[in-house]
């Protein structure tokens, strides 16, 4: 049985996102298995060969190749005569949480604890001048309906 990869583990392996992966397939569908390009409602399937166009692809792009440059040479079979690698898929990261105790998170956090209730003091002092002008206003607008 053939190796197949899905989108999101070809694009992991080549470090691109699932759109470019989806996008090469279309750009370079004649030299793809047919797995790559399913009937509407079927999950893309790539084979080795695939992933092996597509680093082909890949390196010609990043040198500055058009998209009907990588087909020509796709064509003349050239990545056949170079060796290439399918880079492997980056290691997975843990499978389960791992508990942190309390007491680091209350070190980690507390920072941001004081800087937050410093803030809400400052906010708290910034409302009382604003109340405290609002009354100074208030008291000069009366004074200026006494002047003739």
């Amino acid at each position: 049985m053939a190796i197949e990869f899905t989108v999101s583990d070809v694009a992991r392996r080549l470090g691109v996102s699932p759109g470019t992966i989806r996008n090469y397939s279309r750009q370079f569908a004649e030299f793809l298995s047919p797995g790559a390009s399913p009937p509407r409602g079927q999950t893309r399937q790539f084979s080795m060969a695939d992933a092996h166009i597509f680093v082909f692809a890949q390196r010609l792009l990043a040198k500055g190749a058009t998209y009907d440059g990588v087909r020509i040479q796709l064509k003349l079979g050239i990545y056949l005569k170079e060796p290439m690698e399918v880079p492997p898929l980056p290691e997975p990261g843990p499978k389960k949480m791992e508990l942190v105790p309390m007491d680091s998170i209350q070190l980690i956090i507390q920072p941001y604890i004081e800087e937050a209730n410093r803030l809400r003091r400052e906010r708290d002092q910034a409302l009382a001048r604003i109340a405290e002008l609002e009354r100074e206003l208030g008291r000069l607008e009366g004074r200026l309906d006494v002047v003739p």
